[in-house]
């Protein structure tokens, strides 16, 4: 007991005060040999006491350690030799005697025993130093593993710090790209809003049928680049994903009715066949962006016009509902042609922006790749896609599928355009328009459009003029957007907050609306937006909304004419043209209807008829340039000059 209690005790103050230390470790296995000494004889050597050794000997290789071991197996060895010595001299203790071995002594039996404690000496010793070898490998595996973590923490820094980097380049470029395209768009649209107005002015006042070719080919080039322009911001705003969409109720037989109307003149020029079939089922008020849907199936029907050049076009709608109470429904369209087809391996390439069909003849089939690109996001902003079926020299179908259209119940009639409506039936009351504009071309254009309505113009080239004149009785002001000293987003803010000029309604006119968020359509500062260029109808038809006025509607009634050619004449006509008339109608050719109108007009010279000379003078100018609008109503008028 006193033994136990001593060991016990060294135990604890090498625990307090070694704990951790390599003769902490020392001193356990030295007390746990201690341990076995007393077992052994406490049970006077039996046999079953000394399997303590080897158990606390093995139980050692715990601390990976050799020395606890090595000086624990010693001891024991040391204690076998001195304990044996000590039998054989019978010493005893308190009467009892010391005994190592109940079976005798002798200096054999230590020999064994300690070779015995020896060869687990060994064995643990190579235990051990495999479990040190192992230890140190996952030691420098977790070495290797934490410089490889270190160095993949360092490596996705440097990584995120170069993503953000590119975010923030790509960021730049983005916004340099955007006030790039803002400012191409403000750039081109001013001049272009001065070609495309005073051309439209000129059209009115030009009476010479070549002049008025000239000064209408220059108006209808101005309105291509426009469409261009448009495109190319389209794109942009999509990509930046600042493109929004209005849904409003829309009649598609009314819009389908309109498309018709605007290609029935190219349909019919080259002859094709214009084929709409609507399901008779499909409602007649939907809620759909209309402006944008429009887009799309314009850009679709004119590509369809463009590539075919024999069999028919077909506008094809279909709906199928998709809520039992037919609140919601699916809407296909299919703009399907019987033109020059798509190799299935561009099929997809044509949807990207700027490319076209490989070997497409830019002479040919002029145009800038973006209708199918534009067309494909928009379809997708709308919830819907756009799929094509072709093949080449069979003909392309291209499939517009709307998801989810609501069915409004707001009905939307067809419009009936009977009623001729020209811009000359407005009648304003007396007004002052506070005209604000920078750009004195814009001013005289915009003047010049509202001179025959009686308004006075009140002109200022910047923001602080206008808000100085905003109090000189003024009824509606006209503001431009981008200008200096002070543009005109603070010039309305100021004049707003005033209150006696907060009544004012102010229309933007800017030629870069969508591209500033200051100026959306849904911003509350403006009453509205007027995009550059402007044209007279745009303009008026918004002055209408906010000044008092009657509006007259004419109908419109077919002219009379005379025809002052006399029976003989007419006869004589008849003789040397009817055949070439027909000739030229069944064809169509161009060619042959300038020379047509080069011989009416010298037979007219010869037979001194103004009238008939008139009309091949004018005949032949719209053909040379290309008029065919106006080539088809001259033949049309001939028709009437033929006695059969």
């Amino acid at each position: 007991f006193l033994s136990g209690g001593i060991l016990f005790l060294l135990t604890y103050f090498s625990h307090k005060y070694f704990s951790g230390s390599d003769w902490h470790r020392v001193l356990i296995g030295i007390v746990l040999m201690s341990f076995s000494v007393i077992f052994i004889q406490q049970n006077l050597g039996r046999i079953e006491m000394h399997f303590h050794i080897f158990g606390a000997l093995a139980f050692l290789t715990l601390y990976k350690d050799l020395k606890p071991v090595t000086y624990a197996a010693l001891f024991i060895v040391l204690h076998h030799f001195i304990f044996n010595e000590l039998q054989r001299a019978e010493f005893t203790i308190s009467d009892i005697p010391i005994m190592i071995f109940s079976y005798g002594c002798g200096i054999d039996i230590v020999l064994l025993h300690g070779f015995f404690v020896l060869f687990e000496l060994v064995v643990l010793i190579l235990i051990i130093y495999y479990q040190i070898k192992q230890f140190l490998k996952v030691l420098e595996s977790q070495e290797s593993i934490r410089l490889i973590n270190e160095n993949l923490e360092n490596i996705v820094q440097e990584r995120t710090l170069e993503l953000i980097a590119a975010k923030n380049r790509a960021e730049e470029a983005d916004k340099m790209k955007s006030e790039f395209l803002a400012n191409m768009s403000h750039e081109i649209r001013t001049p272009m809003n001065a070609v495309l107005g005073f051309t439209d002015i000129l059209m009115e006042h030009v009476d010479d049928p070549v002049n008025f070719s000239y000064v209408k080919s220059i108006h209808s080039s101005g309105k291509s680049l426009m469409i261009i322009i448009n495109d190319i911001l389209d794109l942009s705003k999509i990509e930046a994903g600042k493109m929004s969409l209005h849904y409003t109720p829309v009649n598609p037989y009314s819009l389908f009715k309109d498309l018709e109307s605007v290609f029935a003149h190219k349909i019919n020029e080259k002859n094709l066949d214009f084929i709409i079939d609507l399901d008779p089922a499909l409602p007649k008020s939907l809620i759909l962006d209309e402006v944008r849907l429009r887009q799309i199936l314009f850009n679709l029907l004119g590509n369809a016009v463009k590539f075919t050049e024999k069999g028919h076009i077909s506008l094809i709608a279909r709906k199928k509902y998709t809520q039992e109470d037919k609140s919601l429904l699916d809407m296909s369209i299919s703009i399907e042609d019987t033109g020059i087809g798509i190799p299935l391996d561009q099929q997809s390439k044509i949807f990207e922006a700027f490319t076209q069909k490989d070997g497409q003849s830019a002479k040919h089939f002029a145009g800038t790749g973006l209708g199918l690109s534009i067309s494909t996001k928009l379809a997708v902003l709308m919830n819907g896609k756009i799929d094509v079926e072709a093949n080449v020299y069979n003909g392309t179908t291209f499939n517009l599928t709307l998801h989810d259209v609501s069915v409004s119940s707001t009905v939307v009639e067809e419009d009936e355009k009977q009623k001729y409506e020209d811009l000359n039936q407005y009648r304003f009351e007396a007004a002052n328009i506070l005209l604000v504009d920078d750009i004195e071309t814009n001013r005289i254009l915009v003047k010049n459009y509202l001179s025959r309505y009686g308004l006075n113009v009140i002109e200022a080239e910047n923001g602080a003029e206008a808000v100085r004149l905003s109090h000189k009785n003024i009824d509606l002001i006209l503001m431009d957007i981008k200008m200096p000293i002070m543009n005109g987003y603070e010039a309305t803010q100021r004049i707003q907050s005033d209150p006696e000029t907060s009544h004012i309604p102010i229309i933007a006119l800017t030629a870069s609306v969508g591209e500033n968020p200051e100026l959306d359509e849904k911003n509350d500062v403006f009453d509205y937006f007027l995009s550059k260029p402007i044209d007279r109808k745009t303009l008026i038809e918004a002055l209408a909304k906010f000044l008092k006025h009657s509006k007259d509607l004419l109908v419109h009634k077919p002219i009379e004419e005379k025809h002052d050619l006399s029976q003989v004449l007419k006869k004589k006509l008849e003789e040397n043209f009817f055949d070439k008339y027909q000739n030229i109608i069944g064809k169509g050719d161009l060619d042959m209807i300038t020379e047509f109108a080069y011989e009416l007009e010298k037979f007219a010279k010869e037979n001194t008829s103004e009238e008939l000379e008139k009309l091949a003078k004018n005949l032949r100018v719209y053909s040379e340039g290309f008029d065919i609008e106006n080539v088809e109503k001259i033949l049309l008028h001939l028709n009437k000059f033929w006695c059969k």
